[in-house]
């Protein structure tokens, strides 16, 4: 078929070689079956490419005969007649969405090509008719498709006037950019709405041209999910048709006052070099500049993202790179770095940091520019030019500051104990910097390869402190943190041996590997990775056989004692990190240069065997399906309380050694297979192959399945690269197809890892996909034998062969392939949803599933709706399919859904019909509608709600949708004696509102407004059934669909007319009430009625008490939280807030109040009381406070518990205000719990139930509290949570300290610069009184007073540890702050009160001392001062040490301590020696 198509194509392709009566006979006999192959619907992706190509070809070489011989159009005519033009216009358009690349260029080429034939072949009013027929055709089309935006870019210009489109669609730059946010459809309708308003644009009418966009596209960018895409896609464009034009713009931008559109309108122009630097041009206009230097700032410390990245983007951008970079900027930058290395969104840091990488760049080519203007000038005439030459010369040694700066705080950022925003952010400037050439003496190689301009200055990046803090990095928890330092120290410009002991490195590195624990097994194979790269690359291959051989041995010994004792050899003789560092070196090295290493010594014949070793004495242990893992019986004998003690559980300890054993030999295997010039022989192939083919069948362990699986493929991929090989995966297919129908012990769950053997196999050579696909069919569809119907028999070959069909649909490598089996698959599914056997009927869904996250994909869009498929390409891709859905409903229907099996059938096709979207002009969903309808009065809820799903996709039209709802009203009647009829009915409203509402292009409201007139009086029609469903149907379901579909519609009722709210109200109270029996469906009901009255009946007091006083916790839940919410937009009135109060006190004492009410309630009540107008008078206060707190203390409901807690700040503040004296027994009890609650290994919700309750306490009592203790006191236990690792808890605290202690209001900051202001407000104090409480523990900690050394320096060997309760605090950042306020208040004369400091201070460097002179312990990389929490602990002693020694304050020496750390056989790290220094 393909073939003779492809003779086809030549034919047409050469014709243009024969003389033009040959080549006319030839294009006129060859249009038909051309055409006839475009029409074929079942063909592969591949056929249908050559199709659309050869009907290009013979566009081509049409037209080029038309220009020979004008005469011959005549005889094309009745070719391509406008059914047949319009046929391939549909064409395109249903398979332009779900074209790949190669599909879809041929679809642009033969369109484009047909437009150009048309043109030349069609008179011009008929041409302009049909193209203009096509046009308003693709307008109709839904904007979320891309052949909408191919349609507007390729027809608007065949259709005159240009100002076409924008009248058919008045919106039409709006709605297209409603949908810009989407990676798909990004660029293209970006280029679509450019072009339609490019080609309206007119010097003589700039203004006219402006108002067609300009304020559509200013409400776009509005939304953040779409501003991005616009700045990409659109602006630049429209900005450089006109430079006046983008000014205009610019200014009615700035009069939005809508920050984050004026930083990123701002961003763009300066990318078009419109503007250079805004913050430093005066605009003409207004003599200031757009943006001032004050306002980035400012905007660089908000909490808002966008604001700091365009801030950002703003500052350090500039389109002139060779230009000076002003001094402000290189200020504003380094305030800046707290803020980009600490922030935790990962969108927000990539931005930052591209941003930063392209001001690094900008810098080079600044002071690249400036030294060869400099020299210039100098060679010209020195004494003329000598102040602008000095200022060059004083602007470059300003960039060389700058860098040393950013260096010298990237290395401050890389210390142990830094976190891993920090450690992250600062090794990838550090790459930059380092593949920038800013230091001369790296090697040529790992410069970037840019334009030929370099710094003109070197700065020496590489020293030994570096050296050492990358070097112990290869430690650190997180793996891209290892990888980075592996790739940094391999930059290295220096010779390690002159820095680095790298005997004692290794054998470090060695006992590493031998470790239990994964992330120390890693850090000690990246080190063997550098290590062999750096022996190498110097060519020192002795030093690299070497390495090859001390890791062979140790896996020799390992296994050796594993055979001996599996108990010991898990703990004392790990053999993962052997095979990991083989693994790492297998990656890097030079096959040609190490060839003879590992011929010589059987390298990899060993390591195989080696390989197979190890997995024959581990796979009891991986093949068990136990999730609790399992024990040997040698292990299990020989495993002693005490090792459980020390090391952990002896099933985990086990299942960890086997399991990463296991990964880390295929890995190994893997890398070797991936890489180039493999060592891998035929020989070794047929060594593992057999072992990986029996791991993967019976592997249950997830993790050792998914290190196997892909070392599999790239078996079977090695295979096909070597003859000899080729047919050993067919012959490995084959047996594996043979097994799926053998019954085995280990094909039980989900058929093991056969579907993955056949699908890595198939994806190495997908000619075997059709053959395999149809052998497992036929399996399948077998018959299941009665005797092995029973539910829990999942070991049939029908099971097999289902999972691994789903398997081949799953697989992203199969794709292409397995789309031409999608409607055979579909078949097989249905049909199986009505087999007696459970297995079968389950697999059927598992198998339902695939196909439809295939077809659809399972990432939901706007408003949670899945994505959809355009139905005429459904039904013409999958052709059976649509006969196959008309008759199993039509059936279903017939038999009256009696059959179980029928019901179950008519799921998935009602699920697959909900994910259809019409299409315009196509009919065929057109015959399921009424089918749909009847099934809406099905007895089956389920049912019903599936077919009122399914509905909205048959329509498009707001035409369609009235109709539509209309009918189904005139179902809504009190006669009506089918209650399935009229709740279906109202279902399928609902759902065709909320769909229609939700992906509806246009503003939701014009567009239901546009629903519901279409009608004449829909709405009112609506309306008037509420009586009716109230009081004439007897059924809480439709009642509760009703009331539901009613808040989508704005009630038509005024203050003088409120009948519904009335009728609605009295409906409530009649039955709000406690029932006999428990009616869920009735509460849903009265809650919803509920919601739709408060929303509508503005503070009615009755309807207060008729809901928080309810029987029903509904109603009350639905009061409180629609006051919780209101009261976060705007202000309640007093009476309605007095009313609340009293209401919610009496609910709270009520016996008969539900918990999760009371605690909901209590929530609300804190606000209530801050927002209150209303002063309580002390004894009502504390009355209050003590109900509270017998909540806490005897409620056994933690919710309740914690939402007392919270609550109770805002009491005990108004207590302290009116007497603090008084109170202080009941404030200290207050503090003590919250103290008991701010423990960082506590959850968090206890943690930020306390920050809430401290924020409710500050709230009142900062502004009108007496006692500054107090006040500093409270702020205090806040200010910590500003480094909490969560970032909710930050955020809520960085608001409040912001707005209440900085009186900054309508400002949120980040974390980090609040914590750098609140240091300023500490130091700013001066009460020697107040300023105690800086070293009281009880309201900060910046200095750890409780930790011992001897706990830090004792580690356990646990195999899974627990990690720090904090993982972004730093203590030695911490003791940095409590030294700034040391130096910079006069807490530094109060040395009564620093004892508290001081005391456990000398106690603590006693220890260090005692321990280092009574040790053999060294440091030295990977040694005891490269444990983050050693290193720490030391570091913020000495610190604190230097800060108190200089000031005199200690009077205890330290001599001893330094002598040790100062000698050199101590290798003491260098950033120690720099404080003692």
């Amino acid at each position: 078929m393909e073939s003779a198509l492809l003779t086809l194509k030549d034919e047409v392709l050469k014709s243009n070689r024969q003389d033009s009566e040959s080549q006319l006979y030839i294009l006129l006999r060859s249009f038909d079956p051309i055409f006839t192959a475009v029409r074929a619907s079942k063909v592969s992706t591949a056929y249908r490419i050559i199709a659309c190509d050869t009907l290009s070809v013979w566009f081509s070489r049409c037209m080029q005969l038309f220009n020979k011989n004008v005469a011959f159009k005549e005889q094309f005519e009745s070719l391509l007649t406008e059914e047949k033009a319009t046929f391939i216009f549909h064409y395109v358009i249903d398979y332009w969405n779900d074209s790949g690349a190669a599909l879809g260029n041929a679809l642009k080429e033969v369109f484009v090509k047909m437009l150009t034939y048309l043109t030349a072949t069609l008179a011009p009013e008929k041409r302009n008719e049909l193209f203009a027929k096509w046009l308003k055709t693709s307008l109709d089309l839904p904007y979320t498709m891309r052949a909408f935006y191919f349609m507007i870019e390729h027809l608007h210009k065949q259709v005159q006037p240009a100002e076409f489109i924008l009248k058919k669609k008045p919106n039409f730059v709006k709605d297209c950019l409603a949908n810009i946010w989407s990676r798909a459809l990004g660029s293209v309708v970006g280029k679509s709405v450019f072009i339609v308003l490019r080609s309206n644009y007119s010097e003589d009418s700039e203004d006219r041209w402006l108002s067609l966009w300009q304020e559509q596209v200013i409400h776009s960018l509005t939304d953040v999910n779409l501003r991005k895409g616009i700045e990409s896609y659109l602006l630049p464009n429209l900005f450089l048709v006109s430079k006046s034009a983008t000014i205009k713009f610019l200014r009615l931008v700035i009069r939005q006052n809508n920050i984050p559109i004026l930083l990123s309108t701002l961003k763009i122009a300066q990318d078009a070099a419109i503007l250079i630097e805004p913050f430093l041009e005066i605009d003409p206009d207004t003599m200031k500049p757009l943006i001032s230097i004050d306002e980035l700032s400012l905007l660089l410390k908000m909490k808002t993202a966008s604001f700091r990245i365009g801030a950002f983007q703003l500052l350090v951008s500039s389109p002139k790179l060779s230009k000076i970079v002003p001094s402000i900027v290189y200020k504003k930058v380094t305030e800046s770095l707290d803020m980009i290395f600490m922030d935790g969104d990962l969108e927000t840091r990539n931005e930052m940091f591209s941003s930063f990488k392209k001001f690094i760049t900008r810098i080079k080519d600044s002071t690249y520019g400036l030294h060869r203007d400099a020299v210039s000038l100098t060679k010209k005439n020195f004494s003329k030019f000598e102040l602008e030459i000095q200022d060059k010369f004083k602007a470059v040694e300003e960039s060389k500051c700058f860098l040393n700066e950013l260096l010298n705080y990237i290395r401050a950022s890389l210390r142990p104990g830094s976190s891993y925003l920090k450690k992250e952010m600062s090794y990838k400037l550090l790459v930059v910097l380092i593949r920038s050439g800013l230091d001369s003496r790296i090697a040529k190689k790992y410069i970037e390869r840019t334009k030929a301009v370099g710094f003109v200055f070197s700065i020496d990046i590489y020293n030994p402190a570096l050296m050492r803090l990358v070097i112990d990095n290869i430690m650190d928890n997180f793996e891209d943190i290892r990888s980075y330092s592996t790739e940094v120290i391999s930059m290295a410009p220096l010779s390690l041996d002159d820095y680095i002991h790298m005997k004692l490195l290794q054998s470090r590195a060695l006992t590493m590997l031998g470790d239990i624990k994964g992330k120390e097994v890693d850090s000690g194979a990246r080190f063997f990775k550098f290590s062999f790269s750096y022996y190498q690359s110097k060519n020192d291959f002795i030093k690299c056989e070497k390495i090859i051989l001390l890791l062979l041995d140790k896996i020799d010994t390992s296994l050796l004692e594993a055979k001996k004792d599996i108990a010991t050899a898990c703990i004392s003789y790990s053999i993962q990190g052997y095979f990991a560092a083989f693994k790492f070196i297998f990656e890097i090295m030079d096959y040609k240069k190490c060839s003879e290493i590992l011929v010589s010594n059987n390298v990899v014949d060993r390591l195989i065997e080696q390989s197979g070793d190890i997995w024959n004495l581990v796979k009891m242990v991986l093949q068990h399906d136990s999730p609790e893992g399992f024990l040997l019986d040698e292990f299990e004998s020989k495993y002693t309380a005490e090792q459980e003690a020390m090391y952990g559980k002896g099933t985990q300890v086990i299942s960890s050694y086997a399991w990463r054993s296991v990964k880390e030999s295929t890995t190994m295997i893997d890398s070797m297979l991936k890489t180039k010039n493999s060592p891998i022989t035929d020989h070794n192939i047929m060594q593992f192959g057999p072992l990986l083919l029996e791991q993967l069948a019976t592997i249950r362990h997830r993790g050792a399945f998914s290190a196997v699986y892909p070392t599999f493929i790239s078996c079977c991929t090695f295979c096909k690269t070597k003859e000899a090989l080729k047919s050993i995966p067919e012959k490995w297919l084959h047996e594996n197809l043979n097994l799926i129908q053998t019954r085995s012990k280990y094909i039980t769950r989900r058929s093991a890892g056969i579907p993955y053997l056949l699908t890595a196999i198939l994806s190495s050579d997908k000619k075997h996909v059709k053959p395999t696909f149809y052998q497992l069919m036929e399996v399948a569809q077998s018959p299941v034998n009665a005797l092995d119907s029973d539910m829990n028999n999942v070991n049939l070959p029908q099971v097999n062969a289902f999972n691994c069909i789903k398997k081949i649909f799953i697989d992203v490598a199969l794709s292409e392939e397995s789309i031409l089996y999608v409607d055979d698959a579909f078949a097989l599914a249905l049909n199986s949803f009505s087999s007696p056997c459970w297995a079968i009927r389950n697999c059927a869904v598992m198998l339902f599933t695939a196909l439809q996250n295939r077809l659809f994909s399972s990432k939901k869009v706007r408003a949670n709706y899945l994505p959809s498929y355009p139905a005429r390409l459904f039904f013409e891709k999958f052709g059976s399919i649509q006969g196959l859905f008309y008759e199993a409903l039509s059936e279903a229907i017939a038999t009256g859904f009696e059959n179980q099996a029928e019901i179950e059938k008519i799921f998935p096709i009602l699920t697959v019909m909900s994910r259809l979207e019409p299409t315009p002009g196509y009919t065929g969903l057109d015959p399921f509608i009424p089918l749909i309808v009847h099934i809406l009065e099905n007895k089956n809820w389920k049912v019903r709600e599936m077919a009122a799903r399914s509905l909205p996709s048959m329509i498009d039209s707001s035409q369609g949708v009235s109709l539509i709802i209309s009918k189904l009203l005139d179902n809504v009647t009190g006669s009506e004696n089918n209650d399935n009829k009229i709740h279906g009915s109202l279902l399928a409203i609902r759902e065709i509102i909320l769909k229609f509402l939700a992906l509806s292009p246009e503003d939701s409201e014009k567009y239901l407004d546009e629903i519901f007139e279409n009608d004449g009086k829909l709405k009112e029609k609506f309306e008037s059934k509420l009586s009716v469903v109230l009081f004439d149907i007897n059924c809480f379901p439709i009642k509760l669909t009703y009331l539901q579909v009613l808040p989508l519609l704005k009630l038509n009722t005024t203050k003088e007319d409120s009948r519904l709210e009335m009728t609605l109200f009295d409906w409530l109270k009649t039955n709000n009430k406690l029932a006999s029996t428990l009616d869920g469906s009735k509460q849903l009901a009265l809650k919803q009625a509920s919601e739709v009255l408060l929303d509508n009946m503005d503070d009615n007091e009755a309807l207060v008490n008729e809901c928080i006083f309810s029987p029903l916790y509904e109603l009350q839940l639905s009061c409180i939280q629609h006051y919780d919410d209101k009261i976060k937009e705007s202000v309640l009135t007093d009476s309605i807030t007095d009313l609340l109060l009293d209401s919610i006190w009496k609910i709270l004492e009520s016996e008969t109040t539900w918990n999760y009410v009371k605690s909901r309630g209590l929530q609300l009540l804190k606000v209530l009381v801050l927002k209150s107008s209303k002063s309580e008078d002390a004894e009502t206060l504390k009355l209050h406070a003590q109900k509270l707190l017998h909540l806490m203390e005897n409620e056994s409901n933690e919710d309740i518990k914690l939402s007392a807690m919270e609550t109770l700040g805002s009491y005990i503040s108004g207590l302290m205000v009116k007497d603090s004296i008084l109170q202080v027994d009941l404030f200290n009890y207050f503090i003590e719990n919250i103290q008991s609650m701010i423990i960082e290994n506590l959850e968090f919700i206890i943690r930020i139930s306390a920050l809430k309750s401290l924020i409710a306490f500050n709230e009142v009592y900062y502004q009108r509290g007496q006692d500054e203790k107090i006040k500093l006191m409270v702020t205090g236990f806040i200010f910590e949570f500003l480094t909490d690792d969560d970032d909710s808890a930050c955020l809520l605290a960085s608001k409040h300290l912001t707005e209440y202690v900085l009186c900054q209001k309508d400002t949120v900051l980040v974390p980090v610069e609040v914590e750098r202001l609140m240091m300023e407000h500490f130091c700013s104090i001066r009460d020697k009184d107040v300023l105690k409480l800086f070293v009281d523990s009880k309201g900060f900690s910046f200095y750890d007073t409780n930790t011992q050394f001897s706990d830090i320096v004792t580690g356990d060997l646990l195999l899974f540890s627990a990690e720090k309760s904090n993982l972004e605090r730093n203590p030695t950042d911490k003791v940095m702050e409590l030294t700034k306020l040391i130096d910079n208040t006069p807490l530094h004369e109060d040395v009564k009160a620093l004892q508290k400091v001081t005391r456990p201070l000398e106690k603590n460097l006693k220890d260090i001392t005692h321990f280092l002179e009574n040790s053999d312990e060294t440091d030295g990389c990977f040694g005891l001062f490269s444990s983050e929490r050693v290193f720490d602990f030391i570091f913020c002693q000495l610190l604190l040490y230097k800060c108190l020694e200089k000031r005199k304050i200690v009077t205890f020496s330290i001599s001893n301590l330094s002598e040790i750390l100062q000698s050199s056989k101590m290798l003491c790290h260098p950033l120690i020696l720099e404080v003692l220094n």
